[in-house]
């Protein structure tokens, strides 16, 4: 009987000594220690940057003490002092650091108008270890960029280059950036020389994507043409430079920049076969200039150094610069204060039934139904009940119906997780095998709440089209290959996300014409099939039909057999579909007579994720691909 009374004071015991001995073996374990870093951070292109696009910015952290794991977080904020912010995104990544080492990350962050401030921090397990904020009042600007990755300060010549002044950096070979939306807000890149340094994969690739997106480069000549293929360019040359010789006769440059006086006297120009492209200006066969399309951006190569006389002081020197950077490159950023409804391309996909709200017929057998219930229930309430108890019933019958069609508006119609729509567009030049996409991506909630859009690309740019100050700033989460984008969304509330990548497309087609005959050779190397395909040439279509992923199709026609967009039922109308024929009609608007390949696939062109899971196949998204033939 002892023994039994005492079981529970034994039992007591042994969980308090066993408490005791996991709480000395925790606190033998020593915390985590984390210790305060230095940061110094290099904002744009030297401290140049441009209103309304994506600038790079490398941020050095050193740190004195313990390895260490650590968040990296970037916040930047625009808009108006007076009136608020009107714009924020947050970007992080969390990294780990080496004990007594010092830690370069590049970043590129998005500039609205008006942009004022930039805070870096790094913090471990809530606390901060260090923190650095930048005024970005002055420090962005409307001005053209260009970029020359030179040695020398010798392109200052150029501040006129535009109309108005444009602003020339010298960025170090080690601040180029890694991804090729850093170069947004740049209109021309200059290669003069690289001082014998080779440049990371990372950077080449990122340069070679942002030409493919519609950027320039120029490869300058003269004994500096020597360093291009050993610094890792040899990819995007349109020439193999062989050697170097002097040359007088420079007359082929005037003629090429519409002036006339020629450069006079010798130059050393650099030797060199054409292996892409075709050289524009050649003098005794030397080819001067070289000119390389890929994708929508094109590649100049001069054979002699602009940097020295003679075209260093030839008047035409400016005007010869100005043919070279032709137009702008195209900002990424797309602010719209329209709503996602009114947007052009996601109006087109709100009009499908998965994302739709209920129709019209529900509503009305819904409303139908109401009025007969509560006239069924009046009836019997006036033949079979007391006079008060048929008042109550009137009255709360009104009430319990509105509960009852908010919950089955609230809880079955409209499903929990968000309503997507996705409308992309795949632009590129027949042969060049590299994709610009632009793709929008529309959110519509139900209920409130963070949607998680994870993308397969740490080299996508982001940002929201739909300016809404009501609405919390987007954040964006870095991983090594990937690209998260927590988006805060309210009740019955939407927000449109556009996403800009350069992709791997190899989709090639010809065109062949002989008298009235036209005949197109499509190839599609890419693993998704293209839809309803069609050639757009002189206003009018041509239905090619389905290419396989893998196959190669060939049609002819005869000129008169076009399609007219003026009759977008006809016959042989190549837009069977109502969704590829709104964005079609949305997109022509800007195409002139260029001959195009046009389909479509029925998926996103960025491969996405939405809160881990791809989207659901009942609410497919729509990519309208457009291959510009030579």
């Amino acid at each position: 009987m002892r023994m039994r009374a005492n079981a529970p004071c034994a039992v007591l015991i042994v969980a308090i000594l066993f408490c005791s001995v996991r709480s000395l073996s925790a606190a033998a374990v020593p915390a985590p220690q984390h210790s305060p870093v230095s940061i110094d951070t290099l904002f744009g292109w030297n401290g140049a940057s441009r209103e309304g696009r994506f600038t790079p910015v490398t941020v050095s952290v050193e740190n004195p003490g313990p390895a260490q794991s650590v968040e990296f977080s970037l916040d930047i904020a625009w808009g108006s002092a007076v009136r608020g912010t009107r714009g924020m995104r947050r970007i992080t990544q969390v990294v780990q650091l080496s004990s007594g080492a010092t830690r370069r990350l590049p970043f590129v962050i998005p500039l609205g108008a008006d942009p004022r401030s930039l805070t870096v921090s790094v913090s471990a397990a809530g606390a901060t270890l260090g923190t650095e904020r930048i005024d970005l009042h002055g420090l962005a600007s409307p001005e053209s960029l260009v970029v020359a990755i030179s040695s020398d300060l010798a392109f200052d010549s150029l501040a006129g280059l535009s109309p108005s002044r444009a602003r020339v950096v010298y960025p170090r070979i080690d601040d180029l950036p890694e991804a090729w939306v850093g170069y947004d807000g740049v209109d021309l890149v200059i290669v003069h020389d690289t001082s014998s340094r080779r440049m990371a994969s990372r950077q080449v690739e990122a340069l070679t994507d942002w030409v493919a997106a519609g950027g320039t480069v120029v490869f300058s000549g003269g004994a500096a043409a020597l360093q291009h293929a050993s610094a890792g360019l040899s990819r995007l040359l349109p020439v193999e430079v062989t050697g170097l010789r002097e040359r007088t006769g420079l007359a082929p440059l005037a003629a090429f920049a519409g002036t006339k006086g020629a450069p006079q006297g010798t130059a050393l120009a650099a030797e060199a076969r054409v292996i892409g492209g075709s050289a524009l200006a050649d003098a005794g066969g030397l080819p001067l200039v070289v000119r390389r399309t890929l994708g929508k951006g094109t590649i100049w190569y001069l054979a002699i150094d602009p940097s020295l006389p003679p075209f260093a002081t030839w008047e035409g020197a400016l005007p010869f610069w100005r043919v070279l950077a032709g137009e702008a490159s195209h900002p990424l950023m797309e602010p719209d204060n329209r709503g996602l409804p009114d947007d052009a391309r996601l109006k087109v996909m709100l009009g499908s039934p998965p994302a739709a709200l209920p129709s019209v017929l529900v509503g009305i057998a819904f409303a139908l139904g109401y009025v007969l219930l509560f006239a069924l229930s009046a009836g019997m309430s006036a033949r079979l009940l007391p006079p008060k108890l048929r008042t109550l019933l009137l009255v709360g019958l009104p009430v319990i119906g509105c509960l009852c069609a908010w919950l089955v508006f609230d809880r079955i119609l409209m499903p929990a997780e968000p309503r997507i729509v996705s409308a992309a567009r795949v632009s590129l030049r027949s042969g060049d095998g590299r994709a610009a996409v632009t793709e929008r991506i529309g959110l519509i909630a139900s209920r409130p709440g963070t949607v998680v859009l994870s993308l397969h690309s740490r080299q996508a740019a982001v940002d929201e089209a739909e300016a809404d100050p009501s609405a919390r700033g987007l954040t964006l989460v870095e991983g090594d290959r990937s690209r998260a984008i927590d988006v805060p969304l309210t009740r019955f509330g939407a927000r449109v996300i556009v996403v800009n990548d350069v992709i791997p497309f190899r989709v090639e087609a010809r065109l062949e014409e002989e008298g009235t005959t036209v005949r197109v050779l499509v190839s599609n190397g890419t693993p998704r099939a293209l839809l309803d395909c069609f050639l757009w040439r002189n206003g009018r279509g041509y239905p090619i039909g389905d290419v396989a992923a893998g196959a190669a199709e060939t049609r002819t026609f005869q000129r008169g057999d076009g399609w007219d967009p003026r009759d977008p039922g006809g016959r042989d109308s190549p837009l069977p579909d109502a969704r590829r024929a709104g964005l079609w009609g949305v997109e022509m608007q800007g195409e002139g007579a260029q001959p195009l390949l046009v389909g479509w696939c029925d998926g996103p062109a960025l491969p996405l994720a939405v809160d881990g899971a791809t989207p659901p196949a009942g609410r497919p998204p729509i990519s309208l691909v457009m291959v510009e033939l030579p």
